[in-house]
């Protein structure tokens, strides 16, 4: 079968195999991971496609809100088998964990003589300068330190699977960016090459941001995508390594203080090292 960098689905924009990327001793293998964003309304092609990959697990990293509200079409499917493993069992992407509040001003306050449009462009400007608030340095920081008995539990997941093993969450940049660098460095990869990993989404979720907003009236046209939520900007990437580094010295050590043995570990990367 031929080994694809990104997955030629029709829809699923941002599917990319962890493989090819260059190690101490050759490099990671194909077939072995496939991270994305939501698999939602994916069509029967595709469905056909990642069958016929390999893919024999889907793992949903997203709240229970959300998978109520955006099922993922891989769960039901009986050629697979789909496991929930929230990062955070209640709130969405966009929850308090994750997200810093933004103050009220009193822009915030909607005037009560407003029109239906300008109800709805004020409501578009409080929701963009929240979008455009996030730093997502600490939020991944977080991520990595408040959850290590999440990370624990998929890489032991992830140990006793065999197969390939597709995981996602919303978008497939934050949650999955970060358990997607987790695996490569533990793999051995550089951080360069994670980092430009991360970067890529920015490009690829543009058509995911687009049908994402589809229908909402608050929101017309194409969204800006110059907004910090939008940004997978190499920087962002390179801050969490860096402090993993500084906190542990490799990532390595970091997953062994999730209590995880360096046999599970390695387990858990079998078939892509």
């Amino acid at each position: 079968m031929t080994n694809y960098k990104r997955l030629p689905l029709e829809t699923l924009v941002n599917a990319r195999d962890l493989g090819g990327f260059p190690l101490p001793n050759g490099a990671t293998a194909f077939g072995r991971f496939i991270r994305s964003e939501l698999p939602e309304r994916v069509s029967e092609r595709d469905k056909t496609f990642l069958k016929d990959y390999g893919v024999t697990t889907s793992v949903d990293f997203r709240g229970s809100f959300e998978i109520t509200e955006s099922p993922s079409s891989l769960r039901g499917e009986n050629w697979l088998r789909y496991i929930h493993s929230p990062l955070w069992s209640i709130e969405a992407a966009h929850g308090k964990p994750q997200l810093p509040a933004v103050t009220v001003i009193a822009e915030d306050v909607e005037p009560e003589r407003f029109t239906e449009a300008q109800k709805a462009a004020h409501h578009r400007r409080k929701h963009e300068r929240r979008l455009d608030s996030i730093e997502w340095v600490p939020v991944y920081i977080a991520m990595a330190e408040d959850n290590k008995d999440w990370v624990r539990k998929n890489f032991e997941l992830f140990a006793e699977t065999e197969g390939c093993i597709h995981y996602h969450c919303m978008t497939g940049k934050d949650r999955t960016g970060v358990f997607t660098a987790m695996l490569l460095k533990a793999a051995g990869a550089a951080d360069d090459d994670v980092i430009a990993d991360y970067a890529v989404s920015q490009i690829y979720l543009r058509p995911f941001y687009q049908i994402f907003r589809e229908g909402d009236p608050a929101f017309p046209g194409d969204p800006d995508l110059t907004l910090a939520f939008y940004i997978t900007a190499p920087d962002t990437m390179r801050g969490f390594l860096e402090h993993i580094h500084a906190s542990y010295g490799s990532m390595r050590k970091y997953l062994t203080s999730c209590r995880l043995t360096e046999k599970t570990i390695d387990d858990a990367l079998n078939g892509l090292i």
